[in-house]
C-alpha cells in the first residue's frame, strides 16, 4: 500500500509539473559538468546584432509586426544562405502574424521571408508557444510561413531563465508536406 502510495503520488507530481524545479536542476547540473564543445565547420550561425535590434526599434512603426529588425531583411539573409549552399535552414524566431506594414506593395516585409521559405532548402521554422510550469501550447505560424514545399514547422528550443535547454519536440501535425521529412534526412 506504501509503495503504491508513493508510486502515485510521484506519477501525480510528474504529470502535474510539481517535479519540474528538482527535475530541471539535476539537468542543469549535468549540463554545466559536460565540457564546452565548439561546433564543427559545416554549421554556421547567423546572427542579429544589438546595434541593428536598437536601430530598428528607433525606426519601427507602430502597427509593425516585425520584432526584431524588418523581416524582408531576414528573408533576403535567409535567400542568401540558402543561394550560398546550405543544406538545412533553421530559424529560431517566432512568427505570430503577417506584418502589416507596406502589404500591398512591392515593399511589403513579409514578402521575401515568405520567397525564402518557399525556395528548394529545407527549413525549420519555430511554432508560437504559450507556456506555463506544467504544459507548453504550440501555434502554428500563419500559413503563407508554415506552408512552403519545404517548411518544416518545429518547437522552438525551450530554455530556462539561465539558458538551459529544456526540450525540443518537432511537431507533425498536418503542416509537413510530403516528402519533407524525407527531404530533411537526405541533406542532413
Amino acid at each position: 500500500v506504501i509503495f503504491f502510495s508513493v508510486v502515485v503520488t510521484l506519477l501525480a507530481c510528474r504529470w502535474s509539473g510539481g517535479l519540474s524545479v528538482s527535475e530541471f536542476a539535476v539537468l542543469d547540473a549535468m549540463m554545466r559538468m559536460r565540457p564546452p564543445a565548439e561546433p564543427g565547420p559545416e554549421i554556421v550561425l547567423v546572427g542579429v546584432t544589438r546595434e541593428e535590434i536598437e536601430n530598428y526599434s528607433e525606426l519601427r512603426p507602430p502597427e509593425c509586426a516585425c520584432e526584431l529588425v524588418p523581416r524582408s531583411r531576414i528573408g533576403n539573409a535567409i535567400k542568401r544562405v540558402k543561394r550560398a549552399g546550405a543544406r538545412v535552414v533553421a530559424v529560431d524566431l517566432m512568427f505570430s502574424q503577417m506584418c502589416p506594414v507596406y502589404r500591398d506593395t512591392s515593399a511589403w516585409h513579409d514578402t521575401p521571408l515568405i520567397e525564402s521559405l518557399h525556395m528548394p532548402v529545407p527549413t525549420v521554422i519555430a511554432a508560437n508557444t504559450k507556456s506555463n510550469p506544467g504544459w507548453v501550447e504550440f501555434k502554428d505560424p500563419p500559413k503563407p510561413f508554415a506552408d512552403g514545399a519545404h517548411t518544416v514547422v518545429a518547437s522552438p528550443v525551450l530554455c530556462n531563465p539561465h539558458g538551459m535547454v529544456r526540450g525540443v519536440s518537432l511537431m507533425q501535425h498536418g503542416l509537413l508536406p510530403s516528402g519533407v521529412t524525407d527531404d530533411l534526412r537526405r541533406h542532413v
